[in-house]
């Protein structure tokens, strides 16, 4: 992804499971107070004043696959680094 990017939050409601496989990510995820990239669980994309909407989130680290429910908002924390991170994501929906 380009520098200063993220993933708007988001939910998929016709599908089963999502998912991000991490293919290599810059240095910039290891700052665990920044947690620049980090895939992130729990914060709608409208505002309903929650205290702290996010529930989780979870470092990229090469290699590593995460797997979720797809009806669960997610989002990336926003990025500002101009190494590459690459990333695969796909869903599993079912199929009539």
């Amino acid at each position: 992804m380009p520098a200063a990017c993220n993933l708007l939050r988001s939910r998929r409601i016709d599908g089963w499971v999502s998912s991000c496989y991490y293919v290599a990510v810059p240095k910039a995820v290891k700052d665990e107070g920044a947690r620049q990239g980090w895939i992130k669980f729990g914060e709608p994309a409208i505002d309903v004043a929650l205290k702290d909407p996010i529930r989780r989130t979870i470092r990229p680290v090469p290699g590593r696959l995460v797997l979720f429910p797809s009806y669960t908002w997610h989002g990336t924390i926003p990025f500002h680094d101009r190494a590459a991170r690459t990333m695969i994501a796909f869903d599993v929906v079912p199929v009539s």
